[in-house]
């Protein structure tokens, strides 16, 4: 009747092609009534999915879910801004049936990218994606950062979470690994040293004259643009900075020929941008006092194996530990200079070892006309009277103190005592005198890093947004009008940048831009920024009261929280808080006890520059893994541990009658990680929240004990165990659980965290020994039950050992997610009791949650007691950290 109808019906789209005329008509007219007829091939429209809508493809009248409609019909399937479709977009009603299914509106993350710097990868439902473009709720994003770069933080917790369209943490921040050199054995230096190896000191600078390109000084990579000096490397000899055309910079230098052909894969070269001393130095008039530069290069250098930063301890107090010749007994120091007191400059960079001097040593033993360049500024290393020391061209090096296998910059080569020879030259026979580094920090060294640190995720700077200029912006004009002897009029002065003055008293203008006296000028910033100065100035006679003020722009906010203190400093004044903070405030951070954040280590002051903070805001987190004491034993044959040794532990007890069910491991301030059958039914079916109590800070079994009056208690919100767990029937696979409490607990001695190993780190080896913690019973093969925590140190066992010694009856529950640990024929063991308490193994001093204890084997003697004479069975908690610990953790630890 309406000639041909020809479908093509695909998965994705669905094409209908009509070769009569008259047929679009009567499929139009009797569309209706086809649709209602019941027909075993129509479809009926579906609910809409949650967060989307879907439409009904080319056709005008749409339907609402629920209508019949016949088959050929084709819905397009949409979601809501920051939700994806996890299917496809185009569904088709095929026999009754829609194909495909119309999948979920998920939440989505903002995207996220990989840089020159750090590789970004993402997993969804364990399966990697191509890309982290719009990633569902659920996904996990993975950082690696490049090679010579590295994030302390990331390290511990290299994941981040996509839950409720938000990623989990701020984002890692890969800097240029500092302070590591090349393994080598041990030489000397300079006077009377040793040549180093190629890349032993990556963080060494040569700074050679831009004329004759000879060497001038030594110097320290601090970042990829800032370079430490001596400030009379750079002045002249009253203390007045040199052109910085007279300069060119080097590093990845190792021979100190300008263009030695050995040195060209590694050697990176720069002109000089600009150059800084502190304002006090005065060269010999005030024995050089204040002997500290900044120099920055034009070029931002690229980090390798031969070209990184020296690591910095910002925190003065922390760095004066560094320097201390009580804690810290010898310093390196490298450099170019003389070989022999008067001759042999070195070919190849050279370093010596020297012993920190006390002041009082030092003051006794410094030569007469030495004795009076001892500033307060100064610190003292070397030898005695051994013909080492370091000499004219090591100036401007970097002395460096080695602390946790990293070097870190504690001093700057200033003066060293001319020989009395006929050759004059240095005198290798005593100390030499360095420029503390920490007695600079704030004052001038910490504001010059910050304002030229590069942005780290580009390699090109005119694509960076790094602005190389002052951040001092330039001063309003305030000139004098002396058209005559007897002027009593002002110059109107250039508005400020950034904002405009308006007047708001006196005379209107004149001709000539002049004002008469007792014109008030009231001066304005733009939003963003806020004024440093006056911003109400007038006329008096012929010149402005005061400069006007200048507007400047305005970082975001960093206050108090309740797991951190920040301290501003503007202009050497320190407030609380920073809740307008002008251009050149620095920021310091505090973590609260208990709270950590490895970033602030390293950078604990940070500074705002052109309307940013040069750095992320701190994130501290609870100190995990951390006990008071060293374990000792436990359980059936432990002993007592002290309070506070395990602050991770928790007790859960019946809601009604206070009885205590089962141990647990607090792995933040609201979620405890426990066994499965702890919380649920043989069936795998999780049991009423309400029937649950959390204790935290427990040392007691008894729940009322009144010699636990730190203890905290929490009804429970939610608690969870993997869909695969099913109990007995499936021999306790997957006997992992999650509870979270209603309350956040209070960090505090006797309450903290155990850490997770998140990034999967450590490979646990055979026989290695870890702790597991509990109030189970204690007596060999009875009920008698712990009053008091205890402790198990247990060695892990391999799984072929564990299977050759379990009773053969207890095998079956060796499942593939099971680790085994402890002894056979010992008497010690878990056992009842001890069920979901943690199996933590220490790494870099934290324990780390790895396992929850399951099972152990009944006693053959009777069958509800324990066998301590065996091996107990623990879930590994690396079987389910990404599938089931991470997304709950996200989900529930705001």
């Amino acid at each position: 009747m309406c000639g041909a109808l020809l479908f093509f019906i695909k998965v994705f789209s669905l094409c209908i092609l009509v070769s009569d005329s008259n047929c679009t008509q009567w499929i139009t007219a009797n569309y209706t009534r086809v649709s209602r007829q019941a027909r075993p091939s129509s479809c009926t429209l579906p609910p809409y999915p949650e967060f989307g809508r879907w439409t009904i493809y080319e056709v005008s009248s749409q339907k609402p879910p629920g209508e019949l409609v016949p088959p050929g019909t084709v819905l397009e399937v949409s979601c809501d801004t920051n939700h994806k479709l996890d299917s496809h977009e185009i569904v088709t009603c095929i026999r009754g049936v829609w194909r495909p299914e119309i999948g979920n509106c998920l939440r989505t993350c903002p995207t996220i990218n990989s840089t020159v710097i750090m590789t970004v990868s993402c997993t969804f439902n364990e399966q990697r994606l191509k890309s982290c473009a719009d990633p569902f709720d659920g996904t996990i994003a993975r950082f690696q950062c490049a090679r010579y770069f590295e994030n302390q933080g990331q390290e511990k917790d290299p994941f981040r979470l996509c839950s409720n369209g938000k990623w989990s943490g701020s984002w890692p921040t890969c800097v240029p690994r500092c302070g590591q050199p090349v393994l080598r054995k041990e030489p000397t230096l300079i006077v009377g040293g040793n040549e180093t190896q190629k890349r032993e000191y990556p963080w060494q600078v040569a700074l050679y004259s831009a004329f004759n390109k000879e060497l001038l000084c030594g110097g320290t990579l601090l970042n990829q643009r800032v370079v430490l000096t001596a400030a009379h490397c750079i002045t002249d000899n009253k203390g007045k900075l040199l052109p910085k055309e007279n300069y060119v910079v080097a590093v990845g230098k190792y021979f100190r020929k300008y263009d030695h052909p050995d040195d060209a894969e590694d050697a990176q070269f720069s002109s000089v941008y600009d150059t800084y001393i502190p304002r006090q130095y005065k060269a010999q008039v005030q024995h050089y006092f204040g002997d500290v530069g900044i120099i920055v290069t034009t070029k931002i250098f690229d980090i390798s194996a031969s070209v990184r930063p020296i690591c910095v301890m910002w925190e003065s107090k922390r760095h004066q530990v560094l320097a201390d010749p009580s804690r810290q007994k010898y310093a390196y120091v490298s450099g170019w200079g003389y070989t022999i007191e008067h001759k042999n400059l070195s070919d190849a960079l050279r370093y010596l070892k020297v012993p920190l001097i006390t002041d009082d040593d030092c003051n006794e033993k410094l030569s007469e006309d030495l004795i009076e360049y001892m500033t307060d500024d100064k610190l003292c290393a070397g030898f005695l009277n051994s013909s080492t020391s370091v000499c004219k061209g090591d100036s401007g090096g970097g002395l460096v103190a080695k602390y946790k296998e990293r070097y870190y910059i504690i001093g700057i080569v200033s003066i060293s005592p001319q020989s009395e020879s006929a050759y004059g030259g240095c005198n290798s026979q005593t100390y030499t005198l360095y420029t503390r580094f920490s007695y600079y920090i704030e004052s001038f060294i910490l504001e010059k890093e910050a304002r030229f640190r590069p942005r780290l995720d580009c390699q090109d700077p005119l694509n960076c947004d790094v602005e190389i200029r002052s951040t001092t912006p330039t001063q309003p004009t305030t000139e004098v009008v002396t058209e005559s002897s007897e002027s009593t009029r002002c110059t109107l002065p250039t508005h400020p940048e950034s904002g405009k003055w308006n007047i708001i008293a006196g005379s209107v203008l004149q001709s000539g831009s002049s004002v008469t006296v007792g014109t008030v000028l009231k001066l304005e910033c733009n939003k963003g920024f806020k004024m440093d100065g006056q911003n109400l100035i007038h006329c008096d006679k012929d010149k402005w009261s005061s400069e006007p003020g200048r507007c400047l722009k305005i970082c975001p906010p960093r206050v108090n929280t309740a797991t951190m203190k920040v301290t501003c400093i503007y202009r050497e004044k320190e407030i609380e808080n920073c809740n307008e903070p002008l251009e050149g405030s620095i920021a310091k951070f505090r973590c609260a006890p208990f709270y950590e954040d490895s970033q602030l280590k390293r950078r604990p002051i940070h500074i705002c520059n052109d309307g940013t903070w040069d750095q992320q805001l701190p994130q501290c987190e609870p100190i995990c893994g951390q006990k008071t004491v060293e374990a000792t034993q436990l359980i059936v044959g432990g002993t007592n541990v002290t309070k506070g040794d395990y602050p991770w532990n928790v007790a859960l007890y019946t809601n009604d009658q206070k009885e205590f069910i089962c141990s647990g491991s607090l792995i933040s301030q609201r979620i405890v990680v426990t066994a499965a059958h702890c919380i649920a039914d043989e069936g795998g079916k999780v049991l009423d929240k309400n029937n649950y109590i959390i204790a935290v800070g427990k040392y007691y079994r008894n729940y009322g004990q009144i010699e636990d009056p730190e203890t905290r208690l929490s009804q429970v919100k939610a608690m969870f165990v993997p869909e695969t767990y099913k109990g007995s029937s499936q021999n306790y696979m997957s006997d992992i659980g999650i509870l979270v409490s209603k309350k956040t607990f209070t960090l505090s001695r006797r309450i903290q965290p155990v850490c997770l190993d998140v990034s999967q780190n450590y490979n646990l080896a055979t026989g290695e020994m870890g702790y597991v913690t509990g109030w189970g019973d204690t007596s060999n093969e009875s009920s008698i039950a712990s009053a008091v925590l205890k402790e198990l140190k247990v060695p892990s066992v391999s799984l072929s050992e564990c299977r050759t010694n379990l009773p053969e009856d207890f095998e079956v529950y060796l499942t593939s997610d099971k680790m085994c640990a402890g002894y056979l024929r010992k008497g010690e063991s878990i056992c009842r009791g001890d069920d979901g308490g943690g199996l933590v193994f220490k790494h870099n001093g934290r324990y780390y949650l790895t396992a929850v204890t399951s099972l152990s084997p009944a006693s053959f003697s009777d069958r509800r007691d324990c066998n301590s004479q065996n091996y107990g069975l623990y879930t590994k908690v690396s079987s389910y950290l990404n599938s089931f610990i991470l997304s709950k953790l996200a989900e529930y630890n705001s």
